[in-house]
């Protein structure tokens, strides 16, 4: 591309090109693009961009909530031992309510991930669901 005769869009698109790739952290040498494959590259650079963002934003939302649960069941399997010394509780009664708490945490987040499915839907779809 000669830079120095081309249009002053030519030159912008080129620009834009090198300053998008740039926070990428590669860039390709401009001589041998053609002004339509810096043109792609604005466009597709920025939703790469995002959709990377998108995937890191949706991992740490995954993360934080995994966590959550995990601090929630063992808060309950401590109680549940703290419990079962003080009061003297067999072994098979610990492991059946040990299993009853998993199987109920599991049925509340089954649940509220319903009810958050159902609240997205619109009212005359919902109806004919239920």
């Amino acid at each position: 591309l000669n830079m120095k005769t081309a249009s002053t869009t030519s030159r912008w698109v080129v620009a834009m090109h090198w300053a998008l790739s740039r926070l990428q952290g590669t860039s390709w040498p401009i001589n041998t693009l053609t002004h339509s494959e810096h043109a792609y590259s604005l466009c597709i650079l920025p939703v790469c961009f995002f959709f990377v963002a998108f995937t890191f934003g949706y991992a740490a939302v995954i993360a934080s909530q995994s966590d959550y649960i995990l601090k929630d069941s063992s808060r309950q399997r401590l109680a549940l031992q703290t419990f079962a010394r003080r009061h003297q509780v067999g072994e098979e009664l610990h492991i059946r309510v040990k299993r009853f708490i998993e199987t109920e945490s599991i049925r509340r987040e089954t649940v509220a991930r319903e009810v958050h499915f159902l609240n997205q839907l619109p009212d005359r779809l919902k109806q004919d669901l239920l």
